[in-house]
């Protein structure tokens, strides 16, 4: 899917370039910001297929804390309806603290997203976080699904599916990953030899 992030000081995309875009997006559209009324005005009319709460003030320059959801509880339960009433699914940015984490949930939100990969830079383990996560989701029969953000490697797609993680994001090298193994390679390498020498 896409993802774009439309700041009030539109430094990464304009604001009109989101209703442009919405005809063309043939795939997961998912807007990211920060539910001020102008915010939710514009995603009420483009309707992507997801928003993504992020608690960035508008001078932010990139998102690097989770919500607080536990002091925004009842405002991020209100966005969360909201957006359920116009058929959007949302996603809220958390960080690390488990019980903002099953507060999320509680909010009624579609995805909790937990930066794995940021967690790694900074010698945390993401991984343990989403296990966290899926052990007490599962232990609530909370509907909420884990939104693996930020992976890195292959690796971490594996193992985020291995521990129950519902989806994830990451670059596009991490997936391509998935289909790569020397096994896989070099048998491809030899069915083909064997094919070409069989049809001389």
């Amino acid at each position: 899917g896409i993802t774009i992030h439309p700041r009030p000081d539109e430094r990464h995309i304009k604001h009109d370039d989101v209703f442009t875009l919405r005809p063309i997006v043939r795939t997961e559209f998912n807007i990211e910001g920060y539910p001020s009324p102008e915010f939710m005005d514009m995603v009420l009319k483009v309707k992507p297929e997801q928003v993504t709460l992020v608690p960035d003030a508008p001078d932010a320059i990139t998102s690097n804390a989770g919500w607080d959801v536990e002091a925004n509880l009842v405002f991020l339960t209100g966005i969360v309806d909201s957006l359920r009433e116009a058929g959007i699914r949302s996603s809220i940015f958390v960080g690390t603290d488990v019980e903002n984490i099953k507060l999320a949930a509680k909010a009624g939100a579609t995805y909790v997203s937990p930066f794995i990969g940021r967690l790694d830079d900074i010698s945390t383990d993401g991984l343990n976080l989403i296990d966290e996560i899926r052990l007490i989701y599962d232990n609530y029969a909370f509907e909420t699904q884990i939104l693996a953000a930020s992976v890195r490697h292959t690796m971490h797609i594996v193992n985020c599916a291995k521990i129950g993680a519902d989806v994830m994001t990451g670059p596009l090298s991490s997936i391509l990953g998935l289909l790569k193994h020397p096994l896989t390679d070099s048998g491809l390498e030899q069915f083909l030899a064997d094919y070409a020498k069989g049809n001389k």
